[in-house]
């Protein structure tokens, strides 16, 4: 898998473990994150953009 940039940080990530799936939200592309702690603070963003089915 190619390197990912941290949506939040701006921080290089070579195995990304945490992300915000489109499957999940109403975004329009997969975002990755370096940490939870990161990823925390953009689904602070998002939690409004769940889809419900």
């Amino acid at each position: 898998m190619a390197n990912q940039e941290c949506e939040v940080c701006k921080n290089k990530i070579n195995d990304p473990i945490y992300w915000a799936d489109p499957k999940f939200y109403d975004i329009p592309k997969k975002i990755f994150f370096c940490s939870a702690q990161c990823s925390l603070i953009y689904y602070e963003k998002i939690k409004n953009l769940f889809k419900n089915p």
